[in-house]
């Protein structure tokens, strides 16, 4: 709400809200499929948190899971190339050190994931930086959406 509160009181702000989040995932979509690759497949993820994002994302990631990109397979041979490289050396980091796990980044993921996707929170965490950073005059920390120019 601390991005909002410059907005004059005849502003219909779930409306805004709407097309803020509308613009933003077109914006996400985009780069998602400039990318291409893993990041079709966290947009695809995205398109499926219906319980968690709001709809404007939701809406506008889901084409991404029947209208994706398409790859060549000239473009695809090096990539498959490069994993099986990937995948190799796995296996050999695998054998040389057995009790070594990536499942510290998934707890991790799913610790810091809801905190991020919190608008609120990242609202607050932004006033406390501008707090704390006040003394640097050619620092800018936006305290709002209209401020900042998004």
């Amino acid at each position: 709400l601390i991005y909002f509160l410059c907005v004059p009181y005849s502003v219909d702000i779930p409306s805004l809200y709407h097309t803020v989040h509308r613009r933003s995932a077109e914006r996400l979509q985009d780069l998602c499929c400039s990318n291409r690759g893993t990041f079709i497949k966290v947009g695809q993820h995205l398109g499926a948190l219906d319980y968690l994002l709001p709809e404007g994302y939701t809406s506008t990631m889901k084409v991404l899971h029947s209208r994706a990109p398409q790859s060549s397979m000239e473009e695809i041979r090096p990539v498959i190339r490069e994993d099986l490289g990937k995948e190799f050396l796995l296996q050999v980091v695998h054998w040389l050190f057995p009790d070594f796990s990536f499942m510290w980044l998934v707890e991790e993921t799913k610790k810091n994931m809801p905190l991020e996707l919190d608008f609120l929170n990242e609202g607050r965490n932004a006033e406390k930086i501008a707090d704390m950073l006040k003394q640097f005059k050619f620092l800018k920390v936006c305290d709002s959406v209209t401020q900042c120019g998004i």
